[in-house]
């Protein structure tokens, strides 16, 4: 049911896009500008005891909704006894009626994922991600504990790829009415990281909910103390690649349709819950 545009088509389809992130996840926003579903991201990388961390920080603007806070261990299903980060919700308020917004912030030891399986690279509700430029590049993908959330890793000694998705119970009564839907556009970061950002739909509970995928490949850094180990020499790339992010925009009927679900979610003030 997805189309993919080229960026600058298709204008009449952003706006509809736009109704959705906008209106039905009001934004507190910057002046008058806050339309953005996704703001003031960051990533960043540092080392320590000798081991390459990530640090992803994001603001959701969700308007009148409101995430349910929570800090979890991310752990290694196969290992439990291995942290390898942790994943928090933490919820701000901008000072206006009904106006919220919620911090999300993932620190992932690199170091510790690259020693998990690469996993399918797949949204929750079985669509491939929103990501070109990894081919050659294992995906690792790993739960926030029981939350549902998932986070997602392609890195290699060129690229580097960071990953959110967040199944909300709450968004499963508009997947199953209106399932297998992605809708997503690049995200526009006065910090000038690179990505996209948007909702998905499936039939199943914990398939439906919002997703953010991020380019941090300048911010490897120390990543090639790793390839020096031989902590990568299987994920390397054979030539210099450079992540694409792909907009994906349905029909605006069903967009509207969408929208109307979600707007609904809004004026109820809902509180959102992961899976």
């Amino acid at each position: 049911m997805d189309t993919t545009r080229k960026s600058g088509r298709w204008v009449s389809s952003k706006l509809a896009l736009s109704a959705v992130l906008v209106a039905a996840l009001s934004a507190c926003g910057k002046g008058d500008s806050g339309g953005d579903l996704v703001q003031q991201v960051r990533i960043k990388t540092y080392e320590q005891s000798g081991e390459l961390f990530a640090e992803l920080k994001a603001m959701l603007n969700t308007g009148a909704m409101m995430l349910a806070g929570l800090d979890i261990p991310i752990v290694d299903r196969k290992h439990p006894g291995v942290i390898l980060g942790h994943f928090t919700v933490s919820n701000v308020f901008c000072g206006k009626p009904f106006c919220s917004g919620s911090e999300l912030t993932v620190s992932l030891s690199l170091t510790k994922m690259l020693d998990a399986d690469p996993a399918q690279a797949l949204l929750p509700n079985g669509s491939p991600l929103p990501v070109g430029g990894l081919a050659g590049v294992p995906i690792v993908s790993v739960n926030a504990g029981d939350s549902g959330a998932r986070i997602y890793l392609g890195i290699s000694e060129t690229v580097a790829m960071l990953g959110l998705a967040l199944p909300f119970r709450e968004f499963d009564q508009v997947g199953s009415n209106l399932p297998g839907f992605n809708i997503f556009l690049p995200i526009d970061s006065d910090e000038g990281t690179r990505g996209v950002a948007g909702i998905f739909t499936g039939s199943a509970p914990g398939q439906s909910g919002l997703a953010l995928f991020l380019d941090f490949s300048d911010k490897l850094g120390s990543a090639t103390s790793l390839a020096r180990e031989g902590r990568m020499s299987t994920l390397a790339v054979r030539e210099p690649a450079r992540l694409s992010f792909e907009e994906r925009i349905p029909d605006s009927r069903s967009v509207k349709k969408i929208f109307k679900r979600l707007n609904r979610l809004d004026r109820e003030r809902t509180v959102l819950h992961l899976h």
